[in-house]
């Protein structure tokens, strides 16, 4: 076969594979030490899984190795919590997410209407609580111009260039779109936004300081919310999320060996080997590697990668994020007539009031922004004891309503040491898309090396261009 010059060849090429149920020339096994499988796959997450099911398709053998004691990487469905709330990735559009749909009709499971839906807010800014009617003439409200009636919730995607300049999914990769990739309060200023205006966004933010993401990022995820739809488009997955990742592990047909932290690589054209925390060598001929920036930060890889390569594995910062949960046992909100949800510019970041398996359902808290700094820190159990008393401080019909479950923390996970990958200002010019370049025999994958989608599917479609560079190279 000749070299394939699209994703459409490429297909067309796995296909013809597929039907023959031949391995391509060479990978029946090479000189050196036995080989534990010909692609070991670092990470059992979405673009883990995906990557290898797509290679094991093609009749590769794959083995899946991941660190911690559970599948599903930054998916994770608390199971054993109350109306099993999603911990991380939960909502998929039905007009962008593709390959998750694909995987979800192949696993036979159930979508639902995003949980999302129909949520109103109240907004507690400045130590006031008011509704959207009242926002516009509201006393906690200072900010100055057209933009003092757009409500809190939505002022950073409003003040985004409309229309995009961004053509498509991949133009924020071109060299016409580097004028964007400055600092967002770069961007913000330039349009008049006050001081107010920035604290306010900079309150609900991933990052502590507008100064430190790149709008040209922003723009980029702007864009695929675009092509995503309205929340209308937005599901979730009966169950919760994890029973896609619980199902792609099934597929495999070789179970996921957890429990096992890679902590070097080493390759030569002979293969690749791995290893772990027990000093346990695992050797292929390949591997995907899908660890989150700031633990791959701390691995060895041998060759050292590339100097431009390897500064940006060190210098894309990830976002800080914290999921707490309350079980609502009584409507507080008939109590105080407010909306059942609330945006703060304080601690509690984003308080969401979902339905469940009971009427009243539960509180989703998204914490981020400069105001959550000092919960990072803290243990699950202190988050959880704080946000309570700060939750009853701000809106006293909670207290005795509601019930505290859980809190995760992502910044504090040893797995991931951050929630999703940002670009800091002029990363997008400098770096590319050269996280997911492949180094020899060790290929990268997550949703940090994707180039057109976000999210989940950002993450399944790091997986498959990731098996695709590994099977079209053995072609």
């Amino acid at each position: 076969m000749g070299a394939p010059k699209n994703r459409r060849e490429i297909l067309q090429q796995l296909a013809a594979l597929g039907a023959s149920s031949a391995l391509p020339a060479g990978l029946a096994g090479c000189a050196g030490p036995k080989k534990d499988a010909q692609v070991i796959v670092i990470g059992a997450g979405l673009a883990g899984l995906n990557a290898a099911w797509l290679l094991q398709q093609q009749g590769f053998d794959v083995l899946v190795l991941e660190g911690s004691e559970r599948i599903g990487g930054r998916v994770y469905t608390l199971d054993d919590q109350p109306h099993n709330p999603d911990a991380g990735g939960s909502e998929f559009s039905l007009k962008s997410y593709a390959r998750v749909l694909d995987m979800i009709a192949r696993l036979e499971l159930e979508t639902i209407p995003w949980r999302g839906n129909n949520v109103e807010f109240a907004f507690h800014v400045g130590g006031e609580t008011v509704s959207v009617e009242q926002w516009p003439q509201a006393a906690a409200n200072v900010v100055q111009g057209p933009a003092r009636n757009i409500p809190p919730i939505f002022l950073s995607g409003a003040l985004l260039p409309r229309p995009s300049p961004l053509a498509d999914l991949q133009a924020w990769l071109q060299p016409g779109a580097a004028e964007f990739d400055v600092p967002f309060s770069e961007m913000l200023a330039a349009q008049g936004a006050g001081p107010e205006v920035l604290r306010l966004i900079e309150s609900r933010a991933e990052c502590d300081s507008l100064d430190d993401i790149s709008a040209l990022w922003l723009m980029r995820s702007a864009k695929f919310a675009e092509v995503s739809g309205g929340i209308g488009e937005l599901r979730n997955l009966a169950g919760g999320m994890s029973r896609l990742t619980d199902g792609m592990a099934r597929l495999l047909n070789r179970p996921v060996v957890t429990g096992t932290a890679i902590q070097a690589m080493q390759a030569d054209d002979s293969g690749i080997e791995l290893r772990d925390a027990a000093d346990r060598v695992w050797r292929a001929e390949h591997a995907v590697c899908t660890i989150p920036l700031p633990v791959l930060r701390q691995l060895d890889i041998y060759p050292a990668l590339p100097q431009l390569q390897a500064a940006a594995v060190r210098q894309v910062p990830y976002g800080n994020h914290i999921e707490v949960f309350f079980d609502v046992i009584e409507p507080f909100w008939e109590e105080d007539g407010l909306p059942a949800s609330l945006w703060t510019d304080g601690p509690l970041g984003m308080v969401m009031n979902l339905p469940g398996d009971t009427p009243t359902g539960f509180l989703w808290l998204a914490i981020a922004g400069k105001p959550s700094a000092g919960l990072r820190k803290l243990p699950a159990a202190e988050i959880l004891r704080r946000v309570t008393e700060e939750l009853a401080r701000i809106r006293p019909s909670t207290r005795g309503r509601i019930v505290p479950m859980t809190a995760h923390n992502w910044s504090a996970s040893p797995w991931t040491q951050g929630h999703t990958a940002l670009r800091a200002p002029g990363q997008i010019a400098r770096f590319g898309d050269i996280l997911g370049h492949p180094h020899g025999r060790l290929h990268f994958a997550g949703e940090h090396t994707a180039t057109l989608a976000s999210g989940m599917e950002g993450a399944m479609e790091s997986g498959e261009r990731a098996a695709m560079e590994i099977i079209t190279g053995a072609i």
